[in-house]
């Protein structure tokens, strides 16, 4: 269910160790350095944690000054670079609501300390499957490079130490976080793999540790087996009444048309082959359904307080401007467990249903159509 083929972390760690290769060039490098930390923070927010980790870094510099100036410097440029062109575009008060104001609200309503510890280790357990000579190697590596100074790297241990915050913020532990933190483990784990090799002076003995890395290697193989079955793959984003509903929608819509697919449907446009009528491309601002948490899928956990009335504002502003030919309920399937919030929840909504489209099913699925 996290397994992306591409996401934020995924675009922004290329800039990112661009950016940290610049650094390590010395002070010649410090503002690219800094330009490249500065787009990967654009990309997404979490990526500004390498700036304060360089900057610790560079702290211990001989030209400590001059470097940090240079990299402040360059991270400043791709932002205010972005400020300008957004107010030029009137977007910078929306800009710094949705992107500052939003994820305060999304990280203050995070997990428990109980629920956050779980998901930790149910995270932690996965990427070790996946990559346990990375994992076990590298922690290994941390702890000896924390513990003795004649060892220690400090830009590699402030880079594996630093990325655990934005790893940890608001306690979710999406697998996907974890990308963050794979560069310095695979430092970590490779200057550990160089020293065993050096101590290990005769060939058996190399012969022997190439063997067992190896094993850590292509352990994780035989567990991934599922991971190229195409249906293990499908579910839940793309299970057969999922699949089933986006052929209705392809079949009974105009290549033009707008729809809706209320719920966590972003997948399902995919499939559909079909543009959104609204800029949510799924409803959780509306309905507080914040992800990771309760208040998704526990009927105890409350979620109305966490409702973002402001963007039910924008919704009907987007029905108004682009009247979807289809709005699709996902909520009464239990697609993607969206099963707390139905359409008739929400007296309003369920007003503009009844007033403009009738209904049938399809799948499971509600089918709201467009009244000619």
């Amino acid at each position: 269910m996290d397994v992306h083929a591409a996401n934020a972390e995924t675009l922004f760690l290329l800039p990112l160790l661009a950016g940290t290769y610049f650094f390590l060039r010395g002070k010649r490098g410090a503002v690219a350095a800094g330009i490249c930390l500065g787009l990967a923070a654009l990309v997404k927010q979490q990526a500004g944690m390498q700036l304060p980790i360089l900057l610790g870094a560079a702290w211990l510099e001989r030209d400590r000054r001059e470097r940090i100036a240079m990299l402040c410097a360059g991270f400043a440029v791709p932002w205010l670079a972005a400020l300008i062109g957004l107010a030029a575009a009137g977007s910078l008060a929306e800009f710094f609501y949705w992107t500052f104001s939003v994820n305060g609200y999304y990280i203050a309503n995070g997990n428990t300390l109980g629920s956050s510890l779980r998901l930790a280790v149910a995270a932690l357990r996965l990427m070790f499957g996946f990559a346990p000579g990375a994992w076990l190697v590298g922690t290994a590596r941390l702890a000896h490079e924390v513990v003795r100074a004649e060892a220690r790297r400090p830009l590699v241990v402030l880079w594996a130490l630093g990325s655990l915050l934005p790893i940890a913020l608001g306690g979710r532990f999406f697998p996907h976080y974890f990308l963050q933190l794979f560069p310095p483990l695979v430092l970590l784990a490779s200057a550990a793999a160089v020293d065993a090799w050096e101590r290990l002076g005769r060939w058996h003995w190399r012969l022997a540790g190439a063997a067992a890395a190896s094993t850590l290697v292509l352990a994780p193989a035989a567990s991934m087996a599922a991971f190229r079955d195409a249906e293990a793959l499908s579910v839940p984003h793309a299970m057969p009444s999922a699949r089933q509903v986006a052929a209705y929608v392809r079949e009974h819509s105009s290549p033009a048309a707008r729809v809706i697919f209320w719920g966590y449907g972003s997948a399902l446009y995919y499939l559909s082959e079909r543009r959104p009528a609204t800029r949510f491309p799924y409803v959780t601002y509306l309905v507080g359904a914040v992800e990771g948490t309760p208040s998704w899928w526990s009927p105890f956990h409350p979620s109305k307080p966490l409702e973002i009335a402001r963007a039910w504002d924008l919704f009907f502003e987007d029905l108004e401007r682009h009247p979807p030919a289809l709005f699709i309920d996902t909520a009464e399937a239990g697609y993607f467990g969206f099963y707390k919030f139905p359409p008739a929840r929400y007296p309003r909504l369920q007003a503009y249903l009844d007033a403009h489209y009738r209904r049938s099913d399809v799948a499971g699925f509600p089918v709201w159509s467009r009244e000619p």
